[in-house]
């Protein structure tokens, strides 16, 4: 990942939704916590707003895979 650019986003959130979502993870194909928090925000951007993640997230030389585990389709982006 040469050039990458990344940043540490702190969030304060209730122990009992750290806990759910420790749950989650270890059910669903997630690495960490911080694997979900990534993918939550781009699932967000992808909802919301799709037109921001193609212009400030993708890159034209970079293109999205498709990861299928556990008969859910999640996207994996690079980030550039």
């Amino acid at each position: 990942m040469k050039n990458r650019k990344v940043v540490v986003v702190n969030a304060r959130i209730p122990l009992t939704l750290k806990r759910a979502i420790e749950e989650y993870v270890r059910r669903d194909c997630h690495i960490n916590f911080s694997d979900f928090y990534r993918d939550s925000l781009r699932e967000k951007l992808e909802r919301d707003a799709p037109w921001l993640l193609k212009e400030a997230l993708i890159s034209k030389t970079d293109s999205a895979t498709v990861q299928v585990k556990g008969g859910k389709t999640a996207r994996k982006y690079a980030v550039t």
